[in-house]
């Protein structure tokens, strides 16, 4: 058997493809093809590493006489591995199988026996109960549910409509915030017609969306001006008005009041001071 053959028949044996008997040797696929057709030869190095992947020897391969195959009984051995292998995997299966069908069957009679209980329970509850009952009990149950979810939904309803004014324009606002608050309010009016929000600014109270729009021009818009902005509700827990006051006033008046008020206790101390100028210059 020539060289060739022998490596077609070797590597069909292990059932390798070419590409895996490649990198096996660290070399192309086409490299393993021309050595089976006969149109290259492994060199030294190759032919040692094929000699030990097979199990066989250089001479072996070399000599057309010789059959590594029938002649090696490592190939036997690993056939014997194999057979092995395979037996160690059926016992793991029967293993297995056999575990899953004791589960099973356990399951099975838990459910059977828990079947069972719920049968006699239901017996029980109609002997003590009348159908009037039992139909009460059941119906009162789905209201409950139903009503649970309207109450959910009312609650998911009022603070979508109310988180989207209260978690941006809520207390102590920059005036450069002020126009899209009021935007704010007309879009949500435009959308939710049955919970209009009036907004209060100073004397002017208004809802509609030109006024909204007039009241607007009025706010002043730059960085350092400040309002206050806080809510009034309705009956259903959704907000109806808007209350803006200027702190930017506030501010004033109070800074105002503070400075009448130094002005007098200066005052008040000049007067009591007066008797004793009075005195070191002897008047």
């Amino acid at each position: 058997m020539k060289l060739e053959e022998k490596l077609m028949k070797l590597r069909k044996e292990h059932a390798w493809s070419q590409e895996e008997f490649a990198d096996k040797l660290n070399v192309t696929r086409q490299t393993v093809s021309k050595w089976e057709l006969g149109q290259t030869t492994p060199d030294t190095d190759n032919l040692t590493k094929i000699a030990s992947i097979f199990g066989v020897s250089v001479n072996d391969l070399l000599d057309e006489n010789a059959n590594p195959i029938e002649e090696k009984p490592k190939a036997n051995n690993s056939n014997g591995g194999s057979k092995k292998i395979l037996i160690l995997i059926v016992i793991l299966i029967v293993v297995f199988l056999g575990i899953g069908v004791i589960t099973i069957n356990k399951l099975f009679n838990n459910k059977v026996k828990k079947q069972e209980e719920e049968k006699i329970s239901i017996i029980e509850m109609f002997k003590q109960y009348s159908i009037l009952d039992i139909f009460n009990s059941v119906f009162g149950k789905i209201q409950e549910t139903e009503k649970g979810m309207i109450e959910f939904k009312n609650k998911f309803e009022k603070d979508s409509f109310n988180n989207k004014l209260k978690n941006m324009y809520y207390g102590t606002t920059l005036g450069f915030y002020m126009n899209d608050f009021v935007d704010e309010v007309i879009k949500s009016n435009e959308e939710h017609p049955n919970n209009l929000i009036t907004v209060k600014y100073k004397e002017l109270e208004v809802k509609s969306a030109a006024e909204l729009r007039s009241l607007k021009k009025q706010l002043k818009s730059g960085v350092t001006n400040k309002y206050e902005i806080y809510y009034e509700y309705d009956e259903k827990g959704y907000i109806n008005k808007a209350i803006i006051e200027d702190v930017e006033s506030e501010e004033n008046n109070e800074n105002d009041l503070n400075n009448e008020k130094n002005i007098k206790d200066t005052i008040n101390d000049v007067m009591k001071m007066q008797p004793k100028i009075m005195e070191q210059l002897n008047i």
